[in-house]
């Protein structure tokens, strides 16, 4: 009787097992990848001034990422994701990390849960885009799954190529050492006094222009 029991029990184990196996590989063959190849993974610096840095990375029919910092008093970096169709739902995506296909057998993990917003580009801030950014220089994939409403809510899976990353890496890393430590915003709305019965302006003014100056001459949108 024990060993019917037992015997019982192998089997549902070894069916759900192969239930399991099964939903699972439907549910793999079930999503969309997009990300570059290795003849297609691109990293392109396109923007290195003292008030901008942008690294940016083109994904192969589906639309560009990009690393961006800006010049400002705090330290700052977001991760941009442009798809060429707008987001057609607000909707979470989840975010987290793949080994790349020639290192099998190492875990993928997970990283956040963003909220992307329709009619509107992905954004990744703060810590979370550091934390990609440190992903990708480890030979790892920052990897977004969702649910794409144009293609009736089938799960897509959008990955950024590590394959030539170090390549432009050091320069974009360059660029952020070399931000200034104001925006526009700190300058823009400056009052200019003058020293006590002079027509001098103070000191504190002349430090304000000097700022005024060097952001207009690095910034060509101004």
């Amino acid at each position: 009787m024990g060993a019917d029991l037992a015997e019982e029990r192998r089997v549902k184990a070894w069916t759900l097992g192969l239930i399991s196996m099964s939903v699972s590989m439907h549910l793999q063959a079930g999503v969309t990848e997009f990300g570059a190849g290795l003849d297609q993974s691109v990293w392109r610096l396109t923007a290195d001034s003292q008030v901008e840095c942008r690294l940016e990375h083109p994904i192969p029919s589906w639309g560009t990422g990009a690393f961006v910092s800006r010049a400002g008093r705090k330290i700052n970096l977001d991760f941009e994701l442009k798809g060429l169709r707008q987001q057609a739902q607000t909707q979470t995506v989840s975010l987290g990390s793949m080994p790349p296909n020639w290192r099998p057998g190492l875990a993928g993990r997970d990283i956040s849960q963003l909220r992307f917003f329709k009619q509107f580009d992905g954004l990744v801030d703060g810590q979370t885009a550091w934390t990609m950014l440190d992903e990708l220089e480890n030979g790892r994939m920052p990897t977004f799954q969702y649910r794409d409403w144009y293609r009736q809510n089938r799960a897509v899976r959008v990955s950024l190529s590590n394959v030539n990353f170090r390549v432009k890496y050091q320069a974009f890393m360059d660029c952020l050492n070399g931000l200034l430590p104001y925006s526009f915003n700190d300058i823009a709305f400056s009052v200019l006094t003058y020293d006590k019965n002079s027509d001098s302006l103070s000191a504190s003014s002349k430090r304000r222009l000097a700022m005024i100056s060097e952001f207009i001459k690095a910034d060509s949108d101004h």
